[in-house]
């Protein structure tokens, strides 16, 4: 699946059954304040709950650097739509040294993705 960009609300994607990481993509200075989604399957309406990481590990996603912020378990191969609420509330700077982050500025949200793999 590639990033979905987190002012497109409502993305339709195909997910296998299995257990998937969530992340943002952007940086790995993430506060996600009110953020949340959801995830729903379009053909029963089945919603499915995410459960949110204790430690957000950094890592890269297509060469960009994306922390977790949860995981989902898919209990079937289906379509499901995505929808994202509080989207203005998600802070994301590219570094997460205290030293580097007195002196960056938040990335803008047409900078910021949403990635579920």
């Amino acid at each position: 699946m590639k990033p979905i960009n987190i002012t497109s609300n409502r993305s339709k994607i195909e997910l296998l059954a299995g257990l998937y990481s969530v992340r943002i993509v952007g940086g790995w200075k993430v506060k996600t304040n009110n953020f949340h989604f959801v995830i729903k399957e379009l053909r029963t309406g089945l919603e499915i709950e995410s459960k949110k990481t204790s430690w957000g590990i950094q890592s890269y996603v297509l060469g960009r650097k994306a922390k977790k912020i949860g995981s989902i378990s898919i209990p079937r191969s289906s379509t499901y739509e995505i929808e994202l609420f509080n989207v203005d509330q998600l802070q994301v700077k590219p570094y997460n040294h205290p030293l580097i982050n007195y002196f960056q500025n938040y990335l803008p949200k047409d900078q910021i993705e949403f990635f579920i793999g």
